[in-house]
């Protein structure tokens, strides 16, 4: 394939092998050291979103290699990691939704997520949670402060393969809710 060329393809990464029908993506050669191979469409909502690109190091004479496949629009199911396209320090950003299931009314309780493939630490850039009618709680980082009389609240902590995050209110919630975090891990 020429440098500098694209052309649609049948392809998809290999965790997603025989379930990927009908995946149209995008293969785009820049030229010997960089590709990238985009998802463009799919029968299957749940396979659209990704991309994988292809790289060489500059201290290695050997062919390049494909790099794990990141998500451009995960399709954020309940309890799965997806490693995204973006980057903080140079590190790859992962997102997840977690359930959290009823909000405390009138109380606070603490939720241990705990991250996949992972033991070291894991740094919060965003959480927050969102009810079941819509409201969203944002997140704040450090140790749980609940002392106002009416409040929503959600506090969250790093560590070693986990998030201990703390929610409370102040008030009769009675709604389920989802927590949604983007983090990234030490040694990735």
């Amino acid at each position: 394939m020429p440098d500098k060329t694209a052309k649609l393809v049948r392809a998809y990464p290999p965790a997603m092998y025989g379930n990927a029908g009908t995946t149209i993506s995008l293969l785009y050669k820049g030229d010997a050291n960089y590709a990238v191979l985009s998802n463009i469409g799919s029968a299957d909502v749940g396979l659209c979103g990704w991309r994988m690109f292809k790289l060489r190091y500059p201290s290695s004479s050997s062919p390049a290699v494909w790099m794990p496949f990141e998500w451009e629009n995960p399709p954020m199911k309940i309890g799965v990691e997806y490693r995204t396209t973006e980057r903080y320090d140079g590190k790859p950003v992962f997102v997840m939704a977690v359930n959290g299931g009823a909000f405390p009314d009138n109380s606070s309780k603490i939720i241990e997520v705990q991250i996949p493939d992972t033991s070291g630490q894991v740094k919060m850039l965003d959480c927050y949670g969102v009810l079941d009618n819509g409201t969203q709680i944002p997140g704040l980082f450090g140790e749980s402060v609940f002392d106002a009389s009416n409040y929503l609240g959600l506090f969250t902590q790093n560590g070693n393969g986990k998030f201990t995050i703390s929610v409370g209110s102040g008030r009769t919630v009675g709604l389920n809710f989802t927590l949604f975090l983007k983090y990234w891990k030490e040694g990735t």
